[in-house]
């Protein structure tokens, strides 16, 4: 078969760092105080980082300079070994990104009895993917994929609890306006809803499931080469 054309799961998987403030690595780290990630938007000049990987491995480090789309320097040169096989990142540190305890991908009237889950929490639930067919070109046709993100957390009663929850879903919002590669994933992203207590929120309530829940609709829009 020669079209590898649905990239749901790729999509999904780069959302899912973005909301953790993490970038992975495209190339593997070397002795150098440079590092390389699929995209570097996310970060800032300054901002304090956790090179980390999937063995638990960890050191911290401060951003010098952005090169390019891809480059982070860092204030001094890796003393460990990061590589893309072993899911190496790049993440900020964890007062510069909101609390949140687990991303996953799925619904959220999916969420199990909460009471041994941690919260706050991210589910990324993929949406419907659009392909116009007057836009393009004869080599290359456009791909328009819908996300909803839920920041979910435990319920709480008054109004000053549910200007926090918007507070901390908001930061949530900066951190995915922050890439609109979407981790190179897509040309451009951008969060094109935000709502509060939407339908997902009524039917975990229903459910007896004492949750709150902040949605956000993520357009990611790519381009598909023609097989």
């Amino acid at each position: 078969m020669g079209i590898d054309g649905l990239h749901y799961g790729e999509i999904a998987r780069s959302l899912r760092l973005v909301c953790q403030g993490a970038a992975t690595l495209s190339v593997d780290t070397g002795p150098t105080d440079t590092v390389t990630v699929n995209s570097n938007l996310l970060f800032s000049v300054g901002d304090e980082v956790v090179l980390a990987d999937a063995s638990g491995a960890a050191e911290e480090h401060s951003v010098v300079q952005l090169i390019g789309l891809h480059g982070v320097r860092l204030d001094a040169a890796v003393s460990g070994a990061y590589t893309v096989a072993a899911q190496g990142r790049l993440q900020l540190a964890a007062a510069l990104r909101p609390e949140v305890k687990w991303v996953a991908v799925g619904r959220p009237e999916a969420i199990p009895e909460p009471a041994r889950l941690e919260f706050p929490a991210v589910i990324i639930a993929p949406g419907t993917m659009k392909q116009p067919p007057d836009e393009g070109s004869n080599r290359a046709y456009e791909q328009k994929y819908t996300l909803q993100v839920y920041y979910v957390d435990r319920y709480q009663e008054g109004v000053e609890a549910d200007m926090d929850a918007l507070e901390e879903a908001g930061r949530l919002f900066n951190l995915i306006m922050a890439d609109p590669y979407l981790g190179g994933t897509c040309y451009h992203s951008q969060v094109v809803e935000f709502e509060p207590s939407p339908q997902a929120e009524e039917k975990l309530r229903s459910k007896e499931l004492p949750l709150r829940v902040v949605r956000m609709e993520v357009l990611a829009q790519r381009m598909e080469m023609w097989g």
